[in-house]
């Protein structure tokens, strides 16, 4: 019994004892602990980064907003005063009455008529020949009858071409709409920030001349302002055109010369027929096919009048140089008459110089002045009629501009006379120089 009492008592003592083992964590090596730190640097990244491309993009997305509201903002102000506002075309300038300008003199007599002596003669559709419209249509804006002023479809390759070709590009996006518009307004061709505001105003107004006019209109329209070459001459619109290439009126023209007026209107002076310092026959003869082809293309001509227009172009396009500067036509009186109506008509209508012309040839204006012409007479016999007394021959050096070399050339010198009534303080009678007018110094 000793014994075993003498057991429980040990195991009693044992179960009481305090362990006082050590229990330490083992020793990781330095392996574990580098690729538990690469680890946790893993885990920990790709949140970071999450972060913060979430945040770019709320302020990529916020710029976005701004800046959507920014230039929507600066369009809706542009249509705003393009349609409504200081840049709108009015109709009432666009509606021409193809009527002649008269001026009068002093007792009610017309002393002259604006017309076809003019560069710029503005005519009916029905002085045109139908040609015309066929090849302009074709070469220019071949969508010309289904659009609504913008040909986006023309208007997208344009810009894709001028994106591919580093901001250069003979590629032409505008309609004929448009051109009429930029031919109307006679605004400047800027490039950067001012060219892209224009090129925006063009767009707008374009589609408000489609709400004002019909096509025919347009067409006609675009047809007496287009700029058309003819050297120095500044000749515009196909009636003047048609008398300056080919010595005709508009109505006579023929398809071939109809094809050479259209195909020129991208660089008129380069196809002049009259230069001659380069020949252009083959040039020329290279566009007037091309403009055929796209004639026949589109359905505007059969094949037997392609192929017809055709031979004609290979037998030699003739041309046939007629007269059309308005210098000799108009008296220095009436020039200076004239030039003060545009300046009246650009104030009083609020118009553009290009616009106050265009008012002024197709209008039917009636201006009366304080012309005499008795005094006149008179004045023409000492100023034309006796001019070589007044002539004064001087000898003038000139330079030679491709080689520098001086050489001395026999100059006239001019003289001008105005006459004005006392009483009234009006300009009665004058003249702007010695001899014919328009004949300068030529007069020895």
């Amino acid at each position: 019994m000793k014994k075993n009492e003498n057991k429980d008592v040990k195991k009693e003592e044992n179960k009481n004892k305090k362990d006082e083992t050590v229990m330490y964590k083992p020793i990781k090596s330095y392996k574990d602990v580098k690729a538990k730190k690469e680890k946790k640097e893993k885990e920990t990244k790709p949140k970071k980064k999450h972060s913060k491309l979430k945040l770019a993009l709320k302020v990529i997305f916020v710029m976005f907003v701004l800046m959507a509201v920014v230039i929507g903002g600066i369009l809706g102000a542009i249509v705003y005063r393009c349609i409504w506002g200081d840049w709108a075309l009015d109709k009432d300038k666009l509606d021409i009455k193809y009527e002649n300008t008269k001026f009068y003199d002093k007792d009610g007599n017309v002393i002259a008529t604006l017309s076809g002596d003019e560069n710029r003669e503005i005519i009916s559709k029905e002085e045109m020949s139908p040609y015309f419209f066929k090849a302009f249509i074709s070469i220019e804006d071949e969508r010309f009858e289904e659009h609504h002023g913008v040909d986006w479809k023309r208007t997208m390759g344009a810009f894709v071409t001028f994106i591919t070709h580093s901001g250069e590009s003979s590629f032409g996006g505008s309609t004929i709409t448009q051109q009429l518009v930029k031919n109307f307004t006679d605004e400047a061709d800027n490039s950067g920030a001012a060219g892209a505001l224009r090129k925006i105003k063009e767009i707008v107004r374009a589609y408000e001349v489609e709400n004002m006019l019909s096509k025919d209109q347009i067409l006609e329209l675009y047809l007496n302002l287009i700029p058309l070459g003819g050297g120095g001459n500044n000749v515009y619109g196909v009636q003047t055109a048609s008398k300056y290439y080919f010595n005709k009126n508009a109505k006579d023209i023929s398809l071939v010369e109809a094809a050479y007026i259209a195909g020129i209107t991208s660089a008129p002076n380069r196809y002049n027929p009259f230069d001659e310092k380069v020949d252009r026959k083959e040039e020329i003869n290279k566009k007037v096919k091309t403009v055929l082809g796209k004639m026949l293309e589109l359905g505007k001509i059969s094949q037997e009048e392609y192929d017809q227009g055709i031979a004609e172009v290979d037998a030699g396009i003739k041309f046939s140089k007629g007269e059309v500067s308005q210098n000799n036509k108009l008296s220095y009186y009436l020039e200076g008459a004239k030039a003060q109506v545009i300046e009246d008509l650009m104030e009083s209508e609020n118009c553009t110089k290009k616009e106050a012309e265009i008012l002024l040839y197709g209008n039917g204006y009636n201006i009366y002045t304080a012309f005499d012409p008795k005094i006149q007479e008179e004045v023409d016999k000492e100023f034309v009629g006796n001019a070589k007394k007044w002539y004064k021959i001087v000898k003038v050096t000139r330079v030679n501009e491709e080689t520098g070399e001086k050489y001395k050339v026999d100059e006239q010198r001019q003289g001008s006379m105005v006459i004005i009534d006392n009483n009234t303080g009006y300009i009665v009678a004058g003249s702007g120089g010695l001899g014919e007018k328009g004949l300068g110094s030529r007069n020895k």
